[in-house]
């Protein structure tokens, strides 16, 4: 491909901006040694898999060296980096860079890496294409990632995962290049400089021609925004993601490029972390989709929850960010700010040259307005990320109103599933009642075989003949009759039997009462206490918990309120198995509050509900004043 244009004597600078702080800055410089007497270290992404060993086989293709060069404990660090790849073999096709720059981290974040290019494809030459300067910043775009990722802390590089989506290595950043002039030609053999003392329209029409020229550009700077000229006749072609500035003077303005390459990179910072918050916005969309449909499908509850967990994760680390950005962009604007106050108030003759250039450079720039926006997008931001965490908290209230009503319905069908049994139970209990009237039937009958077999069979045929009864007996009928009119009774009697054990166990009656308040305790031991005495306490359990101490407690309640006056049968003395009402209550007697309780009334009156149980048992509790 053809070269249009070549920059003499360019220096790299690459900028981003990564959430940083004090803290982060001191642990930086102690990881680096800085702090130390040698201050240079070799670092690596490679993990070692035999660290109980003393020798660490590394290659040496994979290590980063840093020679720190100056620092404060936690403010700054600049050092220089040198990084080898195992990828980087010569080729004398390949563009081949000696990978040497110099870092610099300041506290709010901003993070520079420069670097001067003396040589491009083993010829030394001032004069670099930008097909080949493209080719640098790509490499030199990943080689930083790379470098930095071994230096952050697993928090910012947590921070940063969440921003470039898994992909911090290749996130983006602004190239900035200074070089002494630049070159064009058409023909690709004859260059010529382009003068400085060329007008802004005239620039833009050579080179944002919107074909060669503007091509190779793009490949530095991406899309060209503008051409900006300055007094000193120096100009910046300024692009979306990069700037070439050409100059001979850019020491004097070093303190305002390097303000104006922060707002850059904290420019594209906030262009991705704006995406990500937009992705985690669709995420809260989906999550009410999958909150509104729980009803057909159950288990989009459980996805529901594991999205809201990441979501509401991730916005609390997007919020952690935006405060960081706030308050490096506050910092840096007030910075600005005073130095321009100061620079306004001298005299224009009191003014030296670096002074113009710097005031002049701001003024172009506009600098001032430019953080002024960049602060309104920030707290823009700051809003978006406050409704959005409003909403992921009004999703998570949403997802435990589902569960509480699941909860609720599961609770339904254990009531319905319990009232089943309790039906079974009492089926049960009527059964029992046949099967006990049927031994009764089997032990007569069997009783009777037994007699007939010991004493032989015997008739009452001659005492009735000698008292007259045979002749009645022998008329048609009467016999028949006699034995339908035994029959009979004897299954009438059966039959009201049953129906009484039926209606006996049909009409067992329980409830389970919810108080979860407090309670005397004293008064409680009292009545327990007393029961003892009577006899009436049929279990007394006590379940120790770590933080309380939870007691269950039953007894027989023999009072005619909650009952029928309901005699025992002869088979229920003599098992002693004479139904009562059984109350059962549980309560926490470290903290002193009574929990729930249970009454099973076997035989309640007709007109006794639920309620009336409810109440009879707090009236009872009232009168004791275990409860206020």
């Amino acid at each position: 491909m053809a070269e249009i244009i070549k920059l003499n004597n360019p220096k790299i600078i690459i900028g981003e901006w990564i959430p940083f702080g004090e803290n982060h800055i001191a642990a930086l410089n102690r990881k680096l040694g800085a702090f130390k007497r040698v201050k240079n270290a070799l670092f690596t992404t490679k993990v070692t898999r035999t660290p109980q060993e003393t020798i660490t086989k590394v290659n040496n293709k994979t290590l980063t060296e840093i020679f720190v060069k100056e620092f404060d404990s936690t403010e700054f660090v600049s050092f220089n980096a040198g990084i080898n790849n195992e990828e980087d073999e010569e080729d004398e096709e390949d563009v081949i860079q000696e990978k040497n720059f110099g870092v610099y981290a300041h506290a709010s974040g901003f993070v520079v890496y420069s670097m001067e290019l003396f040589s491009v494809k083993n010829k030394e030459e001032s004069k670099i294409s930008l097909d080949n300067i493209s080719s640098i910043l790509a490499d030199i775009s990943v080689d930083s990632s790379i470098m930095m990722q071994t230096l952050l802390t697993p928090y910012q590089q947590s921070l940063l995962d969440l921003v470039f989506f898994e992909k911090s290595e290749q996130r983006d950043k602004y190239h900035f290049i200074i070089a002494d002039s630049l070159l064009i030609s058409t023909d690709n053999t004859n260059y010529e400089e382009i003068q400085n003392n060329l007008g802004k329209n005239e620039l833009e029409n050579l080179l944002m021609d919107g074909e060669d020229c503007e091509n190779e550009l793009r490949q530095v700077v991406d899309e060209i925004q503008g051409i900006c000229k300055f007094s000193d006749n120096s100009y910046m072609i300024i692009g979306i993601h990069g700037a070439i500035y050409i100059t001979q003077n850019s020491k004097k303005i070093e303190a305002s490029i390097s303000i104006w390459l922060f707002l850059m990179a904290t420019d594209i910072f906030v262009k991705d972390l704006f995406t990500r918050l937009f992705i985690i916005n669709d995420d809260v969309v989906e999550i009410q989709e999958l909150i509104a449909k729980t009803e057909l499908d159950p288990t989009s509850v459980e996805i529901a929850q594991n999205k809201l967990v990441k979501s509401s994760s991730e916005g609390a680390l997007i919020d952690e960010i935006v405060s960081t950005l706030k308050t490096a962009i506050n910092d840096q604007d007030e910075y600005l700010n005073c130095k321009y106050e100061i620079l306004n108030k001298m005299k224009i003759e009191e003014l030296n040259d670096i002074q113009k250039c710097n005031t002049n450079f701001i003024n172009k720039m506009e600098l001032l307005n430019k953080f002024k926006s960049m602060k309104s997008r920030i707290i823009d931001m700051n809003h978006i990320v406050h409704c959005t965490q409003q909403t992921l908290g009004g999703l998570r209230d949403n997802i435990n109103a589902t569960n509480e009503r699941r909860t609720h319905q599961v609770q339904r069908e254990l009531q319905e599933n319990t009232r089943n049994l309790e039906d079974i139970t009492r089926t049960n209990e009527r059964t029992g009642s046949s099967l006990q009237i049927l031994e009764l039937i089997l032990a007569g009958a069997l009783s009777f075989e037994i007699v007939s077999m010991i004493i032989g069979e015997w008739t009452a045929e001659n005492v009735l003949d000698s008292m007259g009864f045979m002749k009645t007996l022998t008329i048609p009928g009467v016999l028949l009759a006699i034995t339908i009119i035994g029959w009979l009774g004897i299954s009438i009697y059966l039959v009201r039997r049953v129906k009484f054990a039926e209606k006996v166990a049909r009409e067992y009656l329980t409830t389970r009462i919810t108080f979860n308040k407090r309670c005397n305790v004293e008064k409680l031991r009292e009545c327990i206490s007393d029961k003892k005495n009577k006899g009436e306490i049929i279990d007394l359990d006590g379940d120790v918990l770590p933080n309380s101490e939870r007691i269950r407690v039953s007894w027989i309640s023999k009072e005619c309120k909650w009952r029928k006056n309901l005699k025992p049968t002869i088979l229920e003395k003599f098992l002693r198995k004479v139904k009562e009402t059984e109350i059962t209550i549980w309560f926490d007697d470290k903290n002193h509050f009574l929990l729930s309780a249970l009454v099973e009334i076997p035989a309640p009156p007709k007109n006794l509900s639920i309620s009336d149980v409810q109440k009879m048992l707090n009236d009872e509790l009232l009168s004791l004043e275990i409860i206020s």
